[in-house]
């Protein structure tokens, strides 16, 4: 997993990026949440990330440092219209 310097640093939209973050390639198949505003407010975030999202798939990164993740710049091209349409619901 990612690890930022202090868990002061770690904002709501950093937390929102990294769980998108993790789901990317795999089976997915439903989200939940208590607060319907934050499932508004993942679309929001997942349009507003579209490209920073796409960069560290391909170099298998998160918030462009390394990790956990494996690179998958086959997956990459795929997610570009994928989260495109997904942000666009």
């Amino acid at each position: 997993m990612v690890r930022l310097h202090r868990k002061e640093d770690i904002t709501y939209a950093d937390r929102m990026y990294l769980k998108i973050r993790h789901f990317v390639g795999k089976d997915l198949r439903c989200i939940v949440s208590v607060n319907p505003s934050t499932i508004v407010a993942l679309v929001n975030h997942l349009a507003a990330n579209t490209g920073r999202l796409i960069q560290d798939i391909h170099d298998g990164t998160c918030f462009g440092l390394p990790g956990d993740f494996e690179p998958e710049p086959k997956l990459a091209p795929r997610s570009k219209p994928e989260l495109a349409h997904m942000a666009a619901c």
